[in-house]
């Protein structure tokens, strides 16, 4: 369990139905949206929860863009300043190895990353994240054999490599995987939890007093079916309403949150049959080279993860280094710096016996790169926004966070720094 200090709700406030008897709909279906299905679930017996997500799709459990695009680094290097959020990610990281539901889905190979300068002491020794190096090449091979970290195309002496450091207790996950177990188990629990994919939000609702009262829904149309604009609405009751709709945050509806435009692309190598290279790990360790801008990582069933331009961490990082001016790396970009500057013998092996894709989209990252997630100015707490990058490290623990504010009518003094208020004063 994670114990974290709160406020109880202002008596001036008014306060929310009893946690058995609420109805609470969570608007965005991704990881962000599944974590929070996940816990309301779990915390709130009787309640009546609903996920409502556009995607449309032929699966009973659609995945969006964003979450089949997600690298999904586990991590929390780098992440300072301020140190707060540094905590943060180490806590995201806790959280996942703990939750009994998540903690059998991560493979935690420790990472193995490039940087252009040397790393401050602040992480190591204020923050208490483990680090080892900066590593000599020596080092590095002993760790991974596979990772050819360079500082040009022409190694000369052993010490041509930019500072390289080993981060122990990071990990990947698969992203598609940990949706679908989240969304499984909140089906499974007391609360009535129901997932209402192909629908999109259209209107907040209001009673007489103000107060907002539901949402109005509106099923989104396939090609063969009626337009969108032929469907009618239907009332969807809330007593609260948590947005998670990632890139969707920014629109006035969904509490109009501004964001960074942060595209990503990565390009997935999965194994074409259950031989040999299936489930086989063929790199130990995930491999980022921030000075040439190409990352690797192998995930549990084999599948392979390559992706390049700026790696977003979050932070004041993303704030400074927007890539939006930037121009996003093709596959064959991508591939071909994996295979010049970081894993040469991976990326060979993946022109045989392994299908490539490539997926693209917008992270949802707000403008100073931290998370955004609270109650909505003027929604008398009852419209939350929650937004967030990276939101799988960060997303399971944000869920807990998330829910025991709903739960127990709290302001957490962890989530102080991070409400959506700083974006409208």
């Amino acid at each position: 369990s994670l114990f974290v200090y709160g406020r109880p709700r202002p008596p001036s406030e008014p306060k929310a139905r009893p946690p058995e008897n609420r109805s609470i709909v969570v608007v965005g279906g991704g990881f962000l949206g599944s974590a929070i299905a996940m816990n309301l679930a779990r915390a709130s017996a009787g309640s009546t929860i609903t996920v409502v997500d556009a995607q449309q799709s032929n699966s009973s459990w659609p995945l969006g863009v964003t979450t089949k695009s997600s690298w999904a680094w586990l991590n929390g290097n780098q992440k300072s300043p301020p140190l707060s959020y540094q905590w943060l990610n180490q806590l995201g990281i806790i959280v996942w190895r703990r939750d009994p539901v998540l903690e059998s889905l991560p493979s935690w190979k420790g990472s193995l990353v490039q940087c252009r300068e040397h790393l401050p002491d602040t992480m190591t020794f204020l923050a208490g994240y483990p680090t080892e190096g900066p590593l000599s090449r020596e080092q590095i091979l002993q760790l991974e054999p596979h990772c050819a970290f360079r500082s040009n195309q022409t190694i000369s002496t052993s010490n041509d490599i930019y500072p390289t450091y080993f981060f122990p207790d990071e990990g990947c996950v698969d992203p598609m995987d940990a949706v679908r177990t989240m969304r499984e188990f909140a089906q499974s629990r007391e609360s009535f939890v129901s997932f209402l994919f192909g629908h999109k939000v259209v209107e907040t609702i209001h009673d007489e007093n103000g107060v907002v009262s539901g949402l109005a829904c509106q099923k989104t149309g396939h090609p063969d079916e009626k337009s969108v604009a032929e469907v009618e609405p239907f009332l969807l009751p809330a007593d609260v309403v948590i947005f998670a709709g990632g890139v969707a945050s920014k629109e006035v509806l969904m509490g109009a949150i501004p964001l960074n435009h942060s595209p990503g692309t990565i390009v997935l190598s999965t194994p074409k049959t259950q031989g040999s290279n299936r489930d086989q790990t063929l790199l130990s360790r995930i491999l980022v080279d921030a000075v040439h801008e190409s990352h690797i990582l192998q995930r549990r069933d084999g599948t392979f993860a390559v992706g390049g331009g700026y790696l977003q961490v979050g932070g004041a990082s993303a704030a400074q280094n927007n890539p939006a001016t930037k121009e996003e790396a093709n596959e064959d970009a991508m591939m071909s710096m994996a295979e010049q500057y970081v894993a040469p013998s991976i990326v060979e092996q993946l022109n045989f016996d392994f299908e490539r894709s490539t997926h693209e989209s917008v992270r949802p990252m707000p403008k100073d790169g931290f998370p955004s997630v609270g109650f909505l100015p003027g929604g008398n707490r009852l419209l939350y926004s929650v937004v967030a990058h990276s939101g799988v490290t960060l997303g399971p623990l944000i869920a807990q966070l998330v829910t025991a504010e709903i739960q127990f009518d709290l302001d957490l003094v962890l989530l102080e720094e991070y409400r959506p208020h700083r974006f409208f004063q």
